[in-house]
């Protein structure tokens, strides 16, 4: 583990993971170590339990509270927590622009999904507007974000960096990424499995390459991506978005990820020399 820390990482984290979803993918519920309406989220907290257990080994107490310290950088400017916060929304707002500028009718932003759905009771005496914090804060808390980034951002990227480029690193991530979260599509042909990898790259890749690029300006801060990981989970309730075809929301999340490489550089997304957190 010592000598070979990230392929120890990427390791216990399908064994933690896999452990959990495969069972759900075969219908074992009985082999379940969780109750199976829990499994993906307990899942998803596979790679902070991996990084967790390989820093403490590699790097003991001290490496850990490095590690761990990280979730409070926030001192970053406020462009980052706007990056971070609202850039699904503007990627959300493109594939609008795009499926209406193709002949697709746009989408009603008086009537956003949140209105629809079924919230706890607490929220009944409040403006679905002012719901927006506290809504924010709970299904922060209650979901996977910190479990997922901890290990992706926090463990495996400073890692990956520390032997490719930003993108290299990202491209890497995202592919680990998607064979990952493979036993959430369910029982597939191999051509079936094949396809859908094809298709989540797509998607993921860009998104991976967002997620480099605000780590990497905001010295490493783990807290920023996790608000960039939930953000896009809070835009989809309180933003309408068009009936766009899948195609259309790839384009744009592309035309952002390109737009972010050829300013910041393909080598570091950013303009400015890495923290030493951003590299191990």
């Amino acid at each position: 583990m010592k000598r070979h820390p990230l392929l120890a990482f990427f390791a216990l984290m399908f064994i933690f993971s896999w452990g959990i979803w495969l069972p759900v993918a075969r219908g074992w519920s009985w082999a379940l170590p969780v109750a199976p309406d829990r499994a993906q989220l307990f899942g998803a907290f596979g790679p902070c339990l991996a990084a967790v257990i390989v820093t403490a080994v590699v790097g003991g107490r001290e490496g850990l509270r490095r590690f761990l310290e990280r979730l409070l950088v926030w001192r970053v400017g406020m462009g980052w927590y706007l990056a971070a916060l609202f850039l699904p929304a503007v990627i959300s707002l493109l594939t609008t622009a795009l499926h209406t500028m193709f002949g697709g009718d746009a989408p009603n932003f008086a009537d956003p999904p949140i209105y629809h759905a079924a919230l706890p009771s607490f929220y009944a005496q409040f403006n679905v507007w002012t719901i927006l914090v506290p809504f924010f804060l709970q299904t922060l808390l209650a979901g996977s974000a910190v479990g997922e980034e901890l290990g992706w951002r926090g463990f495996a990227l400073p890692h990956l960096q520390g032997r490719l480029s930003a993108l290299g690193a990202s491209v890497v991530l995202a592919l680990v990424w998607s064979v990952w979260t493979l036993p959430l599509l369910g029982p597939q042909s191999a051509v079936g499995y094949v396809l859908s990898l094809a298709s989540v790259l797509l998607m993921v890749i860009p998104g991976t390459i967002f997620s480099t690029w605000i780590y990497n300006n905001t010295r490493g801060s783990l807290l920023l991506v996790v608000l960039f990981n939930h953000a896009p989970k809070i835009t989809d309730v309180f933003l309408a978005s068009s009936a766009a075809p899948p195609i259309l929301t790839a384009v744009s999340l592309w035309l952002v990820a390109l737009a972010i490489i050829a300013w910041a550089g393909p080598q570091n997304l950013s303009r400015h020399p890495l923290d030493e957190h951003c590299r191990s």
